[in-house]
């Protein structure tokens, strides 16, 4: 699940890359694709931050409750 977050951001990095090389690189379907992409890099890095803090805590909470019994 982790991978796969990482590469959220990776398609839009190719199609961005893509019209670069065709010089459409001031056109509307360039800038919202950037848009989306540096949207995207962030979401990514929101969930991430949310997945790993929600591991910790129910890592944590095993270790706590096994310590217990």
């Amino acid at each position: 699940m982790i991978t796969l977050l990482l590469e959220m951001s990776t398609p839009f990095t190719c199609v961005s890359w893509m019209l670069l090389k065709v010089g459409w690189s001031q056109s509307l379907i360039w800038k919202a694709n950037q848009w989306i992409m540096i949207h995207m890099f962030h979401c990514r890095m929101i969930l991430t931050y949310h997945l790993c803090s929600n591991f910790s805590i129910g890592t944590r909470l095993k270790l706590y409750l096994t310590k217990l019994f």
